[in-house]
C-alpha cells in the first residue's frame, strides 16, 4: 500500500507541475507585449467611474377618498339622475314598441 501511495504522490507531483507550466504559457501567450498602455486605455477610464448607490423604492399605499358631505349629495344626485334617465329611455323603447304593434294590428284588420 505504501508504494502504491509514493507512486501516487510521485504522479500528481509531475502532473500538477505539468499543469503550472501550461497555464503559465498561456497566461505569457495571452499578455499583450505591445503598446500596454493603449490597450488597458479604455479599461481603466471604465474603471474609475464610481456607481452610484440604486435608490429604495418606496411602496406608495393608496389613500381611501374621504366623502365629505357636500360629495355625498352630489354623488347621490348624479345616481338619482342616472336612474332617472334609464327610465326615460326603457319608456321610450315601449312607447316605440307599442306604437309598432298598433301599426301591425292596424294592416292585419283591414
Amino acid at each position: 500500500m505504501d508504494d502504491e501511495y509514493k507512486s501516487a504522490m510521485l504522479w500528481y507531483e509531475s502532473y500538477y507541475d505539468a499543469i503550472k507550466k501550461e497555464e503559465k504559457e498561456k497566461r505569457q501567450k495571452a499578455k499583450p507585449t505591445e503598446n500596454k498602455e493603449g490597450f488597458f486605455a479604455g479599461i481603466s477610464k471604465k474603471s474609475e467611474k464610481v456607481e452610484k448607490p440604486k435608490k429604495k423604492k418606496t411602496k406608495t399605499v393608496k389613500k381611501k377618498k374621504v366623502v365629505k358631505p357636500k360629495d355625498v349629495d352630489k354623488i347621490q344626485s348624479q345616481e338619482i339622475y342616472q336612474r332617472a334617465e334609464e327610465q326615460r329611455k326603457k319608456e321610450k323603447a315601449i312607447l316605440k314598441i307599442k306604437r309598432e304593434q298598433e301599426k301591425q294590428k292596424k294592416k292585419i284588420k283591414k
